[in-house]
């Protein structure tokens, strides 16, 4: 089941974001903050493996562009625009009281965060842009449509989950991504279906989805190193807790 952190009202949405701070309370100057900026429909956990990685260092502040995991959805219809994007990060920002980020984005949310750069300097420390590209070329716009028009045309017919199913090649490496994502949403609406639902049919469901994908060989290797993951993460978290 998706986790559910904090939400917001930036503007028009709700954005959902998470941000976690293990720094010393007592440090000067105050540990900065990091803000890591999911691409194409992805959601915040996304980043999950990374928190406890910069959390003793720095404050981590993952979001849910709107759209997008547990923030609020427009209507239909709704036309995104890149520079209402990092407007809600900055919104967030200051509903937070935090003057400036090291930004850090996978895929379009490494777009979004030069185009932050660009509106308001003063507030970005620094880009990390993975996989990402200030403008993509024809040939990228044709694969994604999937023999649609367009991309847009093609979640249109297909759905976000299948498109990005159909996807999933051609923008992650399927030997180390991890099924964090896959496995809570597929959950999510699994347990909305039908309440009796068990985690482990849910779970078989998903599996079912992800090897059709990528093969079961990969998928296997895929589990253990998600389960690695989880372990570290768990261990990190109750050290701080203790």
């Amino acid at each position: 089941m998706a986790r559910i952190y904090e939400k917001a009202r930036i503007g028009d949405v709700d954005i959902h974001y998470h941000l976690a701070d293990f720094t010393d309370p007592w440090r000067e100057p105050p540990a900065e903050t990091f803000l890591l900026y999911s691409g194409y429909c992805r959601s915040l956990e996304f980043w999950h493996a990374w928190v406890p990685l910069l959390g003793r260092d720095y404050r981590v502040l993952r979001m849910d562009p709107r759209g997008y995991g547990e923030s609020g959805k427009p209507a239909p219809g709704y036309k995104f625009e890149i520079e209402q994007l990092a407007g809600d990060a900055f919104g967030l920002m200051d509903h937070l009281g935090i003057g400036r980020v090291h930004w850090a984005g996978d895929s379009t949310g490494g777009a979004v965060g030069m185009a932050a750069a660009l509106l308001a300097p003063q507030r970005i420390s620094s880009i990390t842009a993975c996989n990402t590209t200030a403008k993509m070329a024809q040939q990228t716009v044709d694969t994604y449509a999937i023999g649609e028009k367009d991309p847009a045309a093609a979640i249109e017919k297909f759905g976000v989950y299948e498109w990005c199913r159909r996807t999933l090649n051609y923008r992650v490496d399927v030997s180390k991504v991890t099924t964090t994502e896959f496995t809570s949403s597929r959950r999510t609406r699994a347990s909305r279906r039908s309440a009796n639902s068990s985690p482990d049919r849910e779970r078989r469901d998903s599996w079912v989805v992800i090897r059709d994908s990528i093969g079961s060989q990969v998928a296997d290797e895929i589990a253990a190193n998600d389960s690695r993951v989880d372990s570290r993460f768990t261990n990190h978290d109750s050290r701080f807790s203790q």
